[in-house]
């Protein structure tokens, strides 16, 4: 249905459009024509007609087993941090950003939340989703099927704008563990690989089944209208009856947008699902496939409706669409507080509105709409919905803890192995490294002058590969935002992933370890003992085990690749400043330098492993004629002034294991942290929803 522009007389023309042919121009709204109707637009055509709007409703029924019906009323958000509103932060606080807003939804029904910025659409919908922020108290009544009760697991599905993919999983692959994570254990498997094959008939996803995700903008990677439906399937992986979308066709063009919202509208219609989401503007093809549209406005709600009604309620105050304008365009050039004055299209006469301030036409809007039968009838229906009291929706379950770990597991073994920068691109320069310094310091020898070159060659070699480390850094916090995601959604638990996690790293580190102390130690001359070597290979294994618990600590805290980078090398160039070579040992400041930081850093407890592990038990002959052999242990006290009583070699293993078990503590500590903050927020929300 495209508008057309009115005569003087402030009329207006629609163009109706049927499934069989176009009828010609005929003015609608000459006469006022009756308020139009709430209820579920006719799913059975993709374009609509405006006469749609005013069928009689269809009788309130109480929901079915399998169905949703939210409700919601007088439903008030304050906050001390806007919101997320940039313009709203500096207000004094609390800062209303919405305002007893009213309304429903229903199995089988697209509700599109429509507002500027700032308008508070997404706060709304967070509200009904249990997703708002800390800051942010809730006021009115949210009933799901009639009663007051948090939304269960597997009963709804949050899409954000961005998810985030597994890039170097297929898109089958992704889905299928994306079932074993989500689905519980009592569906049998067979069951999980059919919804996971309906999941990719739905959204059209053959032909990608054995594409890798990668990146948007590489070559060979999904489009980003491939990534949202992807998307979209994951979540209907759990069959939710809500399903809540902020911004769908973020990032897409207006062509892939069209084809989300025929999606989502499909996905209401077959799967009698309740779709909810907020949308900045739809194009003027996407306009007929909407259904339900509540317009927001600063928080307040301007209308509630079909959306084919938006346009008689907007003409009735006043204000017709003009002809062949988009009307989304139209309704947010309206209702948008931040613009100094309302565009208009002087081709339609409509000259009288350039001069009207925004906030004059938000008010003749809201009292028009509030003094209209339809606010009443919203009213009527919300109280008759809250009163039907349907059944009580129940959570689907979890899987078994078994499962989760094998699966996490085994995800993170093909992740790691097909991601170049996790450990590939790692082993490559860690074995050109070594092999440098292997070169550099070729066969040192076993006389007491080769000391100090088979120490600097030790410490040369495990303080460069420990910084080498940092260039798996960027796939490691992609991995931190994929379980941050997970955590959210309550598809994995921290526990879980640390030590799935752990256990998928322990193959990779271990050829890193093996590779690298083949070539440097053989290389350099040390004592040609296996267990001596292998030593030397388990202590590196636990300087890469440490530095992967550092990295996967930090990338909790610092998202962000280039910070978290900087954040990494500088604590272990700290590190290496304290390990005693660079500053003896004696000469380090005792507060603060010496006790405690020196004992944190991981590379003494490794270099002294391996220095004994090198010359304990080793003498040289004296350069004194019939003088008694020179412990190698003395001499290398002499030069670095060594404790006298240094820790045993396994000792220091043992140090460089609990570290390595300490970071992994850290870690969970700071995902126990994200998932306490995330379920305090939805007790919260339901607490004050309550009050």
């Amino acid at each position: 249905a495209k508008g057309g522009g009115g005569g003087g007389g402030g009329g207006r023309e629609i163009l109706e459009i049927d499934n069989a042919a176009a009828e010609p121009l005929k003015p609608v709204f000459a006469t006022p024509p009756p308020p139009p109707l709430l209820q579920d637009i006719p799913r059975t055509s993709v374009i609509f007609s405006p006469s749609n709007a005013m069928e009689a409703p269809d009788p309130i029924k109480k929901p079915e087993k399998g169905s949703a019906t939210l409700v919601w009323r007088d439903v008030t958000v304050t906050t001390t941090g806007g919101g997320g509103c940039k313009r709203q932060v500096e207000a004094a606080p609390p800062t209303k950003v919405l305002k007893s807003s009213t309304g429903f939804a229903r199995p089988g029904s697209m509700l599109s939340i429509m507002g500027s910025a700032c308008s508070g659409k997404n706060i709304l919908l967070k509200s009904l989703a249990g997703q708002l922020p800390n800051s942010a108290k809730l006021y009115g009544e949210i009933r799901l099927n009639g009663f007051q009760q948090p939304l269960p697991h597997g009963t709804y599905a949050y899409v954000r704008p961005e998810e985030e993919l597994i890039e170097s999983l297929t898109v089958r692959e992704h889905l299928y563990y994306s079932a074993l994570l989500q689905l519980p254990s009592r569906l049998p498997l067979s069951k999980k690989l059919s919804r996971v094959d309906a999941c990719i008939s739905e959204m059209d996803l053959e032909e990608l089944v054995s594409i890798r995700i990668g990146c948007s903008h590489k070559t060979g990677g999904l489009s980003r209208f491939e990534r949202k439906r992807l998307s979209l399937a994951v979540h209907m992986l759990s069959c939710p009856y809500l399903l809540f979308l902020e911004e769908p066709t973020y990032g897409l063009d207006s062509l892939a947008g069209v084809l989300v919202i025929a999606t989502l509208r499909k996905l209401a219609s077959t799967r009698q699902c309740t779709v909810i989401m907020t949308m900045q503007q739809a194009t003027s093809h996407a306009w007929p496939l909407l259904d339900q549209l509540c317009l927001l406005s600063n928080g307040t709600t301007v209308y509630f409706g079909p959306s084919k009604g938006a346009l008689e309620q907007f003409a009735n105050a006043g204000f017709p669409c003009p002809r062949l304008q988009n009307p989304t365009d139209h309704f947010l050039g309206l209702i948008d507080t931040s613009l100094d004055h309302v565009n208009s299209d002087e081709e339609s006469g409509d000259q009288m509105l350039s001069q009207i301030e925004s906030s004059a036409v938000l008010r003749t809007l809201e009292a028009t709409f509030q003094a209209s039968s339809e606010a009443e009838l919203v009213q009527s229906l919300v109280v008759q919905l809250s009163e039907n009291e349907g059944p009580v929706l129940e959570s689907t379950g979890h899987p078994g803890l078994l499962i989760c770990i094998s699966v996490l597991t085994w995800r993170s073994c093909v992740s790691m192995g097909r991601e170049f920068g996790y450990y590939w691109l790692r082993l490559l320069l860690s074995a050109v490294l070594t092999l440098c310094i292997g070169t550099m310091y070729f066969n040192l020898g076993h006389s007491v002058d080769s000391v100090r070159g088979r120490t600097a060659a030790v410490f040369v070699t495990i303080s460069f590969l420990g910084l080498l480390s940092i260039v798996g850094f960027p796939a490691m916090v992609k991995e931190v935002k994929i379980v941050y995601q997970e955590i959210a959604q309550r598809q994995t638990g921290v526990s879980k992933f640390i030590f799935a996690n752990m256990l998928a790293s322990i193959p990779f580190l271990l050829v890193l370890a093996f590779v690298c102390s083949s070539i440097s130690y053989f290389l350099i001359g040390l004592h040609p003992m296996f267990t001596l070597f292998m030593y030397f290979v388990i202590n590196i294994f636990m300087c890469f085990a440490i530095m992967d618990g550092l990295m996967m600590f930090i990338a909790t805290i610092l998202p962000k690749v280039f910070e978290g980078m900087v954040a990494t090398l500088s604590i272990q160039i700290l590190m290496l400043l304290l390990a005693g070579y660079f500053r003896l040992a004696d000469d380090l400041p005792k507060p603060v330098w010496t006790y405690p930081i020196s004992y944190l850093s991981f590379y003494t407890y490794s270099i002294q492993g391996l220095l004994q592990n090198e010359y304990v038990g080793v003498t040289f002959p004296s350069t004194i004629p019939k003088a008694p052999p020179i412990s190698a242990q003395v001499t290398l006290q002499n030069a670095f002034q060594a404790p006298d009583t240094m820790l045993g070699k396994w000792v220091n293993v043992l140090i460089l294991a609990v570290m390595a078990i300490g970071y992994r503590v850290l870690v969970s500590v700071s995902f126990l942290l994200f998932q306490a903050v995330t379920l305090y927020k939805h007790k919260s929300l339901r607490r004050s929803q309550v009050e």
